[in-house]
């Protein structure tokens, strides 16, 4: 069965191997070299784009929105030390930057770290390794437009799979307090599956150690680029 599983993506088999109960840790062991890649692809994208922030609020030539942006990023002068010693966390925006897509429903090689980690924390230890430490879960998950009952993971505590999949089917089509919203149903069938069959229950720890070698500091010619296309 492990062997079947591991022909499958990323994020299709990790969240079957969550729903059977699987709770093995992921660690870049879990990951081939090219999703390894993928993890320090996002990050550098999460640096690149927050170092612009950085510079552009020293030249103050931020507009409006990227002041805002800033001031999300940036609360404190404790969050930018953090940032400045390797630490921060990594948005959906943040694979979309790095080529990465941005649809729930991406099954091929490059949906596979987006759709399994999500939004992750990672820092940089003394050796210079970068730590990603997340929870692959599912816990109250809910998109845009998705009522909050609806991403109640307590409301499958008991029930088989046959109901659970009976539950996820009838709200695709008519979901409570939206009524017949077939589209919304489709978008958000990946979090209610989720919700559904891993819950916080089910939940595997994020563990991965990326050497060195791994590129997430932005170059010279990253942060040009950068700047040039948030100053248009």
């Amino acid at each position: 069965m492990d062997g079947l599983l591991n022909l499958l993506p990323l994020q299709v088999r990790t969240l079957l191997q969550a729903a059977s109960g699987d709770k093995s840790d992921i660690t870049e062991k879990t990951l081939d070299a090219a999703e390894r890649k993928r993890v320090a692809d996002a990050i550098l994208a999460s640096r690149t784009y927050k170092r612009s922030l950085l510079d552009l609020k020293s030249d103050n030539k931020l507009n409006d929105q990227q002041a805002m942006e800033y001031k999300k990023y940036f609360p404190t002068p404790e969050a930018i030390k953090s940032f400045n010693a390797g630490s921060g966390a990594v948005g959906y925006d943040d694979y979309y930057n790095a080529g990465q897509g941005k649809s729930d429903w991406n099954v091929l090689p490059s949906g596979g770290v987006r759709n399994t980690l999500g939004q992750f924390r990672y820092s940089t230890d003394k050796n210079g390794n970068v730590i990603v430490t997340d929870k692959y879960d599912f816990a109250g998950d809910m998109i845009q437009g998705m009522p909050k009952q609806v991403a109640n993971t307590r409301r499958y505590e008991g029930l088989t799979p046959k109901q659970k999949l009976t539950i996820l089917a009838g709200e695709t089509f008519v979901m409570p307090e939206v009524g017949f919203n077939p589209l919304l149903g489709i978008r958000s069938l990946p979090s209610r599956a989720g919700n559904a069959f891993v819950g916080s229950e089910n939940a595997k720890n994020v563990n991965i150690k990326l050497p060195p070698t791994y590129q997430i500091n932005p170059s010279d010619e990253d942060l040009y680029y950068t700047r040039m296309s948030l100053m248009k």
